[in-house]
């Protein structure tokens, strides 16, 4: 009997044995039993189907094949680059689902669908809405590969398979945002995120990044502080932020000890930066 399947299996039925699931992975020496592999026997035993390469795994409803095909195929693509970046691997399997629309998706994640997401990581798992279900023109695997979300939230994944949330929302968003820009010249450019417009401090968007009423101007601010740091210290530098993120270091004394700058230093040379426009502006 596959001790492991089955453990997976009665989680997915009954939330409430996790104790008695941990347990018996444990014995079969296979490790504590991960939400995604729970996610994952759930959608399985629902109908959705699989697709497996390297690392991952795509899971997707019926009449989403090619679409699953894509993203794995952009996924073994922006791998091997972004974990070069970060310095970072995935340690175990990485589960990765497609829903029929950003609806779906958001439901499905606790959101509201009013928000309408193309995709999130969460928890260990990769969540995308069908391309179909936001990309109108056809043919549209062109836009996907331009404007899909596969690159952003494979960086989140390695960032938190490495360092495991050790890290500000502002790095979190700011990383994932560098690896989209390094891999697909993506941007998040708005008529109200101009980096010469009003911008928030660090602390803020340290201890409330989410709740910012501008989200792009935070989320433009968090991917210019991330360049700035590259363009400082170079991609080593950012490397060597995240290995001593994933030793368990704080977040502050990781910054200064790698770059010799407290946050608010940090802000202060990024925001003097910004005046003159050049290279270590990051924007």
């Amino acid at each position: 009997m596959d001790v492991r399947r089955l453990v997976v299996g009665l989680l997915a039925g009954a939330a409430g044995i996790a104790a008695l699931a941990g347990a018996l992975a444990r014995w079969a020496g296979t490790g504590p039993v991960t939400a995604a592999e729970v996610l994952a026997t759930r959608l399985e035993a629902a109908g959705d189907r699989s697709l497996a390469g390297g690392p991952f795994v795509v899971l997707y409803p019926p009449g989403q094949a090619e679409a699953a095909r894509v993203v794995l195929a952009e996924l073994l693509h922006d791998y091997p680059a972004e974990a070069a970046d970060l310095g970072a691997r995935l340690g175990r399997r990485l589960y990765v689902v497609l829903y029929p629309s950003t609806a779906d998706l958001d439901r499905t994640a606790g959101l509201s669908p009013a928000q309408d997401d193309i995709g999130l990581y969460d928890a260990g798992t990769i969540r995308l809405a069908a391309p179909t279900s936001w990309i109108r023109v056809r043919p549209w695997q062109p836009v996907f590969a331009r404007e899909g979300p596969v690159a952003h939230e494979l960086g989140h994944a390695l960032l938190d398979a490495a360092a495991h949330g050790n890290y500000p929302a502002w790095f979190n968003e700011g990383v994932a945002q560098y690896e989209d820009w390094r891999l697909t010249g993506f941007v998040w450019l708005t008529p109200h995120n101009r980096l010469d417009g009003p911008l928030y401090s660090i602390q803020r968007l340290t201890t409330a990044f989410y709740d910012l009423p501008d989200q792009s101007r935070a989320y433009r601010q968090a991917l210019a502080l991330v360049r700035f740091l590259v363009a400082r210290g170079g991609p080593q530098g950012l490397r060597a932020l995240v290995a001593a993120l994933e030793r368990g270091v704080p977040f502050d004394r990781a910054l200064e000890h790698v770059y010799g700058l407290s946050p608010r230093a940090l802000e202060a040379a990024w925001r003097a930066s910004l005046a003159g426009r050049g290279a270590l502006a990051g924007g």
